[in-house]
């Protein structure tokens, strides 16, 4: 880990874990709006899970250099 970086289950309190609710939640309104008028998502769910998840570990990734 690199010098004065903290672990990442360190960067989930307080203000960031109510960015990580927040941004939750406009994904169940974004959803649930999708659903009232029929629109598919930009992106089928497995591509855009594995996409998300490639986000995640690059970020991880990088903070650990």
């Amino acid at each position: 880990m690199r010098k004065g970086a903290a672990p990442i289950s360190a960067k989930l309190d307080g203000t960031n874990q109510m960015e990580y609710l927040q941004i939750f939640g406009a994904g169940i309104v974004v959803g649930a709006l999708y659903g009232l008028i029929r629109v598919k998502s930009p992106a089928p769910p497995p591509m855009a899970l594995v996409g998300l998840l490639g986000i995640v570990v690059g970020q991880a990734a990088m903070n650990t250099l």
